[in-house]
């Protein structure tokens, strides 16, 4: 470890510009798929819908609601008539700021999208560049190092819908100013390290959360190497930088927090572990019928040049006292980043040579505040990314000085051959072209000219799939508010809006988007499924008691609901039967099914608490993945009530829990008389009172049906497929 002399390299800002036209290159080349659609395509998703989509129309509420309404802007026009609503999933308002000076520039806000996700890996491998640049004073190594942040398999395969991912290039960045601002003691450098760390917070949740740990770490290390009484300057400037970004973040943070605290939003343990970084390739024999694409997105192979980085942090390790004075300095921060960000992104779970899986680091994170609102611990690959890019610089160096010099540039060469053998995607990502505003630009312009009166409900919708993306994206023309939404969390009325939509324009749908506030219906009829029965079209054939047309175009049709329409009502018949001798049974979590009968709403039985159980144990011998195989075969899932004699039966009142949207299941409701023959309920399940109820208590909403007649049974069941389903209460009443 030693002080190098540097090389005459030429002029800097040369060097810069040769850096970026390659970067640029690559990121166009890489991205050639996107180009001549730039305007009007986006990358295809066949996860829940299209998240580029999503994130398009964020940034462009971004930029809608801070130049009309900033005092509001948490409060989105999706999932109407609830509140806080763009804190459904990561608001991107850094991002947008950056932004702001392009989308002056054009109406497009799918363009202005395209373009940031054109330029996000340029700008990461710039930064990362720029740090190994900082710390180990060699161009090629610096740019080896840019290359391998930037250009990973996951900027093109898992990234490309998630710009909040994609927008990495603060990470070094605030490295590379924190450290400056306390070895230099240079005011501005501490003010770029705080803004930094405030656009990074304000761009993206999960790399933000996942990267403060080890930001905490390289504190600790620069307090014990670089100590404030002899860099009082430094530490001072910085300390304030970044207590002033704090102050920036704690509005939205305290928002998500109100939200969570709201809805109840908690992601289960298993979901940690079924979205934790795979080491190597699934196994042939499992499949997911409900998750049918998530697997492979968290396979190692699939989002770093593996052997590349592996052999570049292993020759850092082993030539460590040929480092760069600097980067051996910080090395053993960028080796707990590499490390430690690989190991937590495992999850929840830890393989072990042989077979098996112990207890992880990564749940002790679970145990902070906020923390279980999250479910992708793969995600930490991404910091530990930047680890891994960091010492692969040094390693460039190291080797170069072991090297002669006419093998320096063989040596060169085999590393950027071997990261473009792991990183260039074997196949152009695909595209789909995104609506086109002026397919129904009639019924645009009237929504909105009447945006300040319309809270509309656009149909198709399906269960957060494409159309749910498409919906949301087209509302940027307008604004008008709308009940439908596609983000990470949904609120409990609208999975229940999902599941009786298809049933317009049957009254009591009408009645309910009526509770809901909803003043119209915006419907693309030859998308419409009731179209195929012709029970949508005789209904429109006509006046209709409830709505009213008020414009149609090629297809389109604006509905007005009317005005004095009122829901039914659902009341329970007196008092809720005695539940002293019920007992509860259940398919799966047996041990805990009592808690959907304990009258206590804060406790509830969950399908998925086996898969938490072995999750616990201190020694899992059966692969995780097999298990969640296993479990998605045995749905759907069933907890049964035994009344413990036979009642008559009126009503039934049941209170589910859960709000994500990426495991909401389906459920059904059977009564029997004996345990052998069971007969479905025909009424369908209704929210308590109305759907209002939904909306003003949705941790303790409440579901209920009453009967046409009251029936004599025994026994109760809930059938439900997906990965997730909580129930908290039933309740029975009689005559």
């Amino acid at each position: 470890m030693r002080d190098r002399p540097q090389a005459p390299e030429g002029p800097r800002r040369l060097a810069w510009l040769v850096v970026l036209t390659i970067y640029l290159a690559l990121s166009l080349f890489e991205q050639r798929t996107l180009l001549p659609g730039i305007a009007h395509d986006v990358y295809a998703q066949a996860m829940l819908g299209n998240d580029c989509l999503l994130h398009a129309w964020t940034l462009a509420w971004d930029h809608h609601a801070l130049a009309t309404q900033p005092c509001a802007l948490f409060d989105a026009n999706i999932f109407h008539p609830e509140t806080r609503t763009l804190l459904y999933s990561d608001h991107l308002l850094g991002l947008a700021v950056l932004l702001a000076p392009l989308r002056l520039l054009t109406d497009n806000s799918l363009l202005v999208h395209n373009l940031a996700t054109l330029a996000a890996p340029v700008l990461d491998a710039l930064a990362a560049y720029a740090l190994a640049w900082e710390l180990g004073r060699r161009r090629a190594a610096a740019f080896v190092a840019g290359l391998a942040y930037g250009f990973a398999p996951l900027r093109f395969a898992a990234d490309r819908c998630q710009i909040q991912m994609l927008v990495a290039w603060w990470l070094p960045l605030i490295l590379l100013f924190a450290r400056r601002a306390i070895v230099r003691g240079r005011v501005r450098d501490a003010c770029l390290a705080g803004v930094a760390l405030a656009l990074q917070g304000l761009s993206g949740v999960y790399l933000t959360a996942y990267f403060l740990p080890f930001l905490a770490l390289a504190h600790v290390l620069w307090f014990r190497r670089y100590p404030p009484r002899a860099y009082r300057r430094g530490w001072t400037a910085l300390v304030l930088a970044e207590l002033a970004a704090v102050a920036v973040l704690v509005p939205p943070s305290l928002g998500y927090q109100a939200v969570q605290a709201e809805l109840g939003t908690s992601r289960a343990l298993y979901t940690n572990a079924l979205l934790s970084l795979q080491v190597g390739a699934l196994p042939g024999n499992v499949s997911f019928s409900a998750l049918p694409t998530l697997a492979p997105w968290v396979t190692l192979p699939s989002l770093v040049p593996v052997l590349t980085l592996a052999t570049l942090v292993g020759a850092a390790l082993l030539l460590w006292r040929r480092l760069p004075r600097d980067l051996a300095l910080e090395g053993p921060l960028f080796v707990a980043i590499a490390l430690g960000g690989l190991v937590l992104a495992l999850g929840p779970i830890l393989p072990v040579p042989g077979g098996g899986a112990v207890p992880g680091p990564y749940r002790l994170l679970l145990l902070v505040p906020g923390f279980d609102a999250l479910r992708a611990p793969g995600r930490f690959v991404h910091v530990a990314l930047l680890g891994a890019a960091i010492l692969s610089a040094g390693a460039i160096v190291a080797l170069g000085d072991v090297t002669p010099r006419w093998g320096r540039v063989t040596l060169l060469l085999g590393v950027l051959g071997a990261l473009a053998i792991e990183s260039v995607p074997p196949e152009p990502m695909p595209t789909i072209r995104a609506p086109d505003r002026g397919a129904d630009a009639p019924v645009t312009r009237w929504l909105a000219r009447h945006r300040a009166d319309v809270r509309a409900m656009l149909l198709p919708v399906d269960a957060y799939g494409l159309s749910a993306a498409l919906h949301q994206y087209t509302t940027t023309w307008h604004w008008a508010p709308v009940v439908n939404g596609s983000t990470g969390i949904v609120p409990p009325m609208y999975p229940f809006v999902l599941r009786e939509i298809d049933r317009f324009p049957d009254d009591d749908v009408v009645a309910d988007l009526r509770a809901l506030g909803a003043t119209h219906v915006v419907a693309q009829l030859a998308r419409m499924p009731a179209l195929r029965d012709g029970r949508l079209e005789a209904a429109l054939a006509r006046p209709h008691p409830s709505l009213k047309r008020v414009l149609a175009h090629r297809g389109t049709v604006v509905l007005a609901i009317r005005p004095r329409l009122r829901p039914a009502h659902l009341f329970m018949p007196g008092p809720h039967l005695d539940r002293a001798r019920w007992t509860a049974t259940a398919s799966h979590a047996a041990g805990q099914a009592g808690l959907a009968i304990d009258a206590d709403v804060e406790t509830y039985w969950r399908s998925w608490s086996d898969l938490e159980a072995a999750l616990r144990r201190w020694y899992q011998p059966m692969p995780f993945m097999e298990r969640v195989a296993a479990f998605d075969a045995s749905l759907p899932v069933r907890l049964e009530i035994d009344f413990g004699e036979p009642i008559l039966v009126s009503a039934l009142e049941i209170r589910l829990a859960g709000t994500d949207a990426l495991l909401m299941p389906s459920v059904a409701v059977e009564l029997s008389s004996d345990g052998t023959t069971w007969e479905p309920i025909g009424n369908r399940l209704q929210p308590l009172p109305t759907i209002r109820g939904l909306v003003e208590h949705p941790r303790a909403g409440r579901v209920g049906v009453r009967l046409g007649a009251p029936v004599r049974a025994r026994r109760l069941r809930l059938l439900g497929t997906g990965l997730e389903m909580r129930v908290a209460d039933v309740r029975a009443y009689g005559p």
